[in-house]
């Protein structure tokens, strides 16, 4: 073995032994470098990366480093060949600068006076909050107040032009232009209403939906506010005192309700 000359040479009769006695191109020693990272080099002795550079990359040790910017040097759960990144252990309750409670904080967000405001913005806690410009009173959370410049989220509740109903957009995003978001119910002539978007005093539109009228024959399959097709097929309406009617199912009978008493049983 190159690197360990001393030791005593090893005479080898089959290829095969070669995986058993030489399994990395050295000996069966353990390698005991101590890498980059700290640790000691798992593999037997070998004789490809000497500076072991891709053996280091490949460490699956535990990673014993602090993760960067940690205040209270938690030791890194990752495995070595992993980048630490923040620190991510729980530290459980914080108090922001608030003065509301936070629950299940980790170590990343309290590491500097930044991280601690950054994380006030998250503050869940309802408070009161008197908005300028419309004046309205809401409770919002307390992280959106410190943001600045949060949305009222009160109902606008003014008057819109075209129809007279309420405005019921958030206060916060009303820009004057006050949009009606109620459904028309006027009646139309067949019986529908008309679910339309409020469009004020205009006219409602011819009625989309299928005609529900229908005989014992067929119904009909067009829009409700388009003609029906006259069924012609032959009335069906008879009786035993005056007979069958002689006309078209769509045409008005020929003859006029039975006034005798009908003799079936309930």
């Amino acid at each position: 073995c190159h690197r360990h000359p001393k030791d005593p040479p090893i005479l080898l009769c089959r290829p095969v032994e070669f995986r058993e006695w030489r399994p990395n191109g050295g000996c069966t020693r353990p390698c005991e470098y101590r890498m980059g990272c700290g640790h000691v080099c798992p593999m037997t002795c070998h004789v490809f990366d000497p500076e072991h550079v891709n053996a280091q990359q490949e460490c699956c040790e535990p990673c014993r480093k602090f993760p960067p910017e940690c205040p209270l040097q938690h030791p890194c759960p990752k495995l070595c060949k992993d980048e630490c990144g923040p620190c991510m252990a729980d530290i459980g309750q914080t108090t922001l600068l608030c003065g509301h409670v936070f629950e299940n904080t980790r170590c990343h967000d309290v590491r500097n006076a930044t991280a601690k405001k950054t994380l006030s913005f998250k503050c869940k806690e309802m408070v009161e909050h008197k908005f300028e410009g419309c004046g309205h009173i809401q409770q919002v959370k307390c992280g959106t107040v410190q943001l600045g410049n949060p949305k009222c989220p009160a109902i606008c509740t003014n008057q819109v032009a075209k129809c007279g109903h309420p405005c019921k957009r958030r206060c916060g995003e009303c820009d004057g232009n006050h949009d009606c978001k109620k459904k028309c119910d006027r009646m139309l002539f067949c019986g529908h209403l008309c679910g339309r978007p409020c469009h004020g005093n205009e006219p409602c539109q011819p009625c989309k939906r299928t005609c529900e009228r229908r005989c014992n024959h067929s119904s009909c399959p067009k829009e409700c506010s388009k003609p029906c097709s006259s069924c012609v097929e032959p009335c069906d309406w008879k009786c035993e005192h005056q007979g069958r009617c002689e006309l078209v199912c769509g045409a008005p009978c020929s003859r006029l309700p039975c006034n005798t008493r009908c003799n079936n049983l309930l």
